[in-house]
């Protein structure tokens, strides 16, 4: 995009008003009509000069609607000097033009020119070599800054030689991470159902284990405090953990921390479960049963008393039906009589008057 620099009080310009004037036009139209010219210099004339251009394409470039020639025969001898060039524009945009137009032309060598590649120095000292490699992992995660384009990597192991290591098995992993590490694996294995189980041991393959279980111990003894977003903000107890990890699970994901936590967030605000595992197993299978076997009503024998309230109750409903049904036959005998009555006295009129 070209940009040209403008005098923010061009109206008052008497160079402005003298075009108004010969053009005989309004100030905010000859303002118009000036920068619009003047905007299209860098494109077709960046040093000013309109001696080559036509009348025709100066008043199109000024979007003119009036008589042709007027206003570009005034903007020649008003604004311009005798050679055709716009009074003033090299001070202006001359100069930043040039410089804008050597910027790009440096930037256009700079991309010509080949990177010259530095070379990786490299270790010559084979036992620090060889100590670095002894402290990597079995498995090292890469975590990247989640942008939806990058994804966790894991690298492969390999030794000092550039072989690649055997991963080790599970059960040396856990010896070589100490007896600590067991307890708080067994403590959360003691609350955990059949498919949490499977789910933290789905989890611990997609993460580094001793990482992990210390994470879901944290949590779940209280050293790291997580709550509940909704009152009454409820702590996170071994059973809550063991639900986050069956969800988590489910959800595909490599190991977050952070994520982790708000899943566990979400666990606090649902009705907490039993801690002991067989307790939450018992309580799942009666809501499975629940929802298999429709509810049975039993009914209670009823006493004595409640049978002759019963027999009471029924007897008065059935007296006040009797009552009620003896009232509107009372009520239809005499509105027969009634109308009955009420027919014989028209025909003795009627003959009366005959």
């Amino acid at each position: 995009m070209n940009w040209i620099r403008i005098c923010v009080n061009i109206a008052d310009d008497p160079s402005v008003g003298a075009i108004a004037d010969a053009c005989d036009i309004a100030l905010s139209e000859a303002v118009g009509c000036v920068v619009s010219v003047l905007c299209k210099l860098p494109a077709h004339a960046e040093d000013g000069n309109l001696s080559a251009i036509p009348d025709r394409t100066i008043e199109k470039w000024a979007n003119w609607e009036h008589e042709r020639g007027a206003f570009a025969q005034a903007l020649r001898s008003i604004l311009c000097d005798d050679a055709g060039v716009v009074k003033a524009w090299d001070h202006y945009n001359g100069a930043a033009i040039r410089e804008a137009k050597a910027a790009r032309e440096r930037m256009r060598e700079s991309r010509r020119k080949p990177k010259a590649e530095t070379p990786t120095p490299k270790s010559t000292s084979d036992e620090a070599f060889a100590e670095r490699a002894a402290n990597v992992r079995r498995t090292v995660p890469r975590t990247f800054p989640s942008n939806g384009t990058e994804r966790n990597e894991t690298l492969p192991p390999s030794s000092p030689d550039g072989s690649e290591v055997p991963p080790a098995p599970p059960e040396a992993t856990k010896a070589a991470a100490g007896p600590l590490f067991a307890t708080w694996e067994k403590a959360l294995f003691d609350v955990a159902l059949p498919h949490e189980v499977a789910a933290l041991e789905d989890l611990c393959t997609r993460g580094f284990r001793p990482a992990v279980i210390g994470e879901l111990y944290a949590i779940a003894s209280g050293q790291h405090l997580v709550r509940g977003n909704h009152a009454p903000y409820r702590e996170a107890t071994a059973a809550d953990v063991m639900r986050a990890v069956s969800e988590y699970a489910c959800k595909g994901r490599e190991w977050n921390q952070s994520y982790f936590r708000g899943v566990v967030r979400r666990i606090l605000d649902r009705p907490p479960e039993p801690p002991d595992a067989a307790e939450r197993e018992q309580q799942k299978l009666a809501k499975e049963i629940e929802k298999r076997m429709p509810a049975l009503t039993v009914e209670r024998p009823r006493t004595p008393e409640e049978i002759e309230a019963g027999r009471a109750r029924r007897e008065a409903a059935m007296a006040k039906f009797r009552e009620e049904f003896r009232r509107n036959q009372a009520g239809e005998r005499r509105a027969a009589e009634l109308s009955s009555v009420g027919s014989i006295v028209p025909a003795v009129a009627s003959s009366l008057v005959a």
